[in-house]
């Protein structure tokens, strides 16, 4: 299957993943799991593979503020 990106992305639009309130170790877990793949570099190989380096997020944030 061959995937190819015409043209940049003109808009952004942020998508999240809901947890049930309750369930903040799954939250924090997937968090950390993201933060790592960000330091890594393996975050941004991903979206290199596609051409998508212009989406990729700033930082991890949890009901809108910076994750810590």
């Amino acid at each position: 299957m061959v995937t190819a990106v015409v043209g940049e992305p003109f808009t952004a639009v942020y998508q999240g993943i809901a947890f049930a309130k309750k369930d903040t170790e799954l939250r924090d877990a997937y968090a950390s799991a993201l933060r790592a793949l960000m330091a890594s570099g393996e975050y941004k190989t991903i979206f290199a593979k596609y051409g998508l380096e212009g989406t990729l997020l700033d930082g991890i944030y949890i009901n809108g503020e910076a994750a810590k």
